[in-house]
């Protein structure tokens, strides 16, 4: 072989699981013995169908119209990414998807009373007035700020402790003046 290359680059790779990953993941497949009943078996099942996902949440009794229904079982997922709105991919969703249906406790019939969403993001926004000692100064406080909210806004590793948004957690006024302090 004279020579080896790479003419795209490669999609979808994860690290290999640390140690403390697989003591946290543990209890919980003893717990749901690989099958989906409660809504804390889906997530944990859907965390462990691909490498790749940071957070998953289980909601019964949503449809697909994102309505109460009654049957109805929706997981919602979150890749690890560095995007600032990470998406899933129709393959991983898909992938979540077959796995999860593997291990589903109740038939899924002709309705399909059971689907794989991505996150839905909403935007937030601030506006505030800084006031600089430094004239010369005022691009860098800018840009430091511009930087702290959109990284304290990124949903995997923002919020005040740096682990990320749970899904529908919001940010206090009390964080944002905080950041600005």
């Amino acid at each position: 072989v004279d020579r080896v290359w790479n003419p795209m680059a490669s999609q979808g790779g994860t690290e290999t699981e640390t140690m403390d990953s697989v003591l946290q993941r543990g209890p919980y497949v003893i717990q749901h013995r690989n099958r989906a009943v409660t809504a804390n078996d889906f997530r944990q099942l859907a965390l462990e169908s691909a490498r790749g996902i940071s957070r998953a949440v289980c909601l019964p009794g949503i449809n697909a119209d994102a309505a109460f229904e009654p049957g109805w079982v929706t997981v919602a997922v979150l890749p690890s990414s560095d995007e600032r709105k990470p998406g899933v991919p129709l393959q991983l969703r898909q992938q979540v998807g077959e796995f999860l249906s593997r291990r589903l406790t109740f038939p899924l019939g002709a309705s399909g009373r059971f689907q794989v969403w991505g996150p839905l993001y909403v935007e937030v926004s601030v506006r505030a007035r800084l006031i600089a000692t430094d004239m010369n100064k005022l691009a860098t406080v800018e840009n430091n700020v511009r930087s702290t909210f959109r990284d304290f806004f990124h949903p995997i590793r923002g919020a005040t402790n740096g682990s990320g948004w749970g899904f529908g957690k919001v940010p206090c006024y009390s964080d944002i003046y905080a950041l600005l302090e």
